[in-house]
């Protein structure tokens, strides 16, 4: 499974992710607020991850595989 997480362009620092899966995503030293993805995904955490990339309001996260 690979998480792509457009951080970039998509990102707005609204931090569901964050809150959502702390295990996955933390929050980046840049000023606006946006995460970073900073471990790998667990077959354990699979569906919470799909969870959080669907309520991401920006679509910036996509998991494929």
């Amino acid at each position: 499974m690979e998480v792509k997480y457009d951080w970039n362009d998509l990102c707005r620092g609204h931090q569901m992710c964050v809150l959502g899966l702390p295990q996955i995503f933390e929050v980046g030293d840049d000023d606006e607020g946006r995460a970073l993805v900073t471990s790998c995904v667990t077959e354990e955490l699979k569906e919470k991850l799909l969870d959080v990339a669907r309520s991401c309001p920006e679509s910036a996260i996509v998991v494929e595989g």
